[in-house]
């Protein structure tokens, strides 16, 4: 065993930390980078096999239409993935540009919720937007709050199915003594989440989707949604009971 001086002791265990620190950072590196090399090379594989089959005049006619809109399906997850995998990257940049101005956070919240209206719609599920009485000034980035919504939303859809009701909320909420605190609070009454990944889910490419399905979700969105409250001066956190009332 290694034996240190006792007045050297702090400072070697802040450096045995700093390395297991460094150490997983480089694994958790290396798995995001794998996780993306098989996200965005199912898809593409799939389009390289159906181009060669028209390039070699394999399709037959009756299933041109079919190979087509598969190429196109296909194009569609792999462009999503960049996009998405593009805003994660820009995002954590340190000299990301934040546009904030000033706004009212309630009406700023209704109007983005009346948008994201046809999308539940679509998946079955309804969308029901509750704000508090008054006014909520704020400087805010409202693209960076609009990305956040409709990812919440659309995740909470996707992964509870039709019927699931979403609710968000906005309103006054004092926090650490500060009466001007507001808190947007996005729910629904679906399945809720595995416990095993609730520690994690703001992470990024952590999914429930275990197998890594193609067009099941990168693991990503959740990892936005929490850039975009930091970057507008916010913080996010998942809760597992219903919050005190406003």
């Amino acid at each position: 065993p290694l034996h240190v001086a006792s007045e050297l002791q702090p400072a070697y265990d802040g450096f045995v930390e700093l390395a297991r620190r460094l150490e997983r950072a480089q694994s958790d590196k290396q798995r995001m980078i794998t996780d993306i090399s098989h996200d965005i090379k199912t898809p593409l594989t799939v389009i390289r096999g159906y181009a060669q089959a028209f390039r070699d005049g394999m399709v037959p006619p009756q299933s041109v239409a079919t190979y087509a809109q598969a190429l196109c399906d296909k194009a569609e997850i792999a462009t999503r993935m960049v996009e998405t995998l593009g805003a994660y990257a820009a995002m954590e940049h340190p000299e990301y540009q934040v546009s904030r101005e000033a706004c009212d956070l309630a009406a700023t919240v209704e109007l983005i919720c009346d948008g994201l209206e046809p999308v539940a719609a679509q998946r079955g599920c309804e969308l029901v937007c509750t704000i508090g009485d008054g006014p909520l000034p704020a400087q805010l980035d409202v693209e960076l709050m609009r990305r956040a919504l409709t990812n919440l939303v659309s995740n909470a859809c996707l992964h509870n199915g039709p019927g699931t009701t979403v609710s968000v909320s906005c309103g006054r909420a004092e926090l650490h003594g500060d009466a001007r605190a507001a808190r947007v609070l996005v729910a629904d009454d679906g399945n809720g989440i595995d416990p095993e990944l609730a520690a994690r889910v703001f992470d990024p490419f952590v999914t429930s989707n275990v197998a890594r399905q193609v067009g099941k979700g990168t693991g990503l969105g959740l990892a936005i949604v929490r850039r975009c409250v930091e970057l507008n001066g916010g913080a996010i956190e998942l809760m597992t009971e219903p919050p005190a009332p406003w």
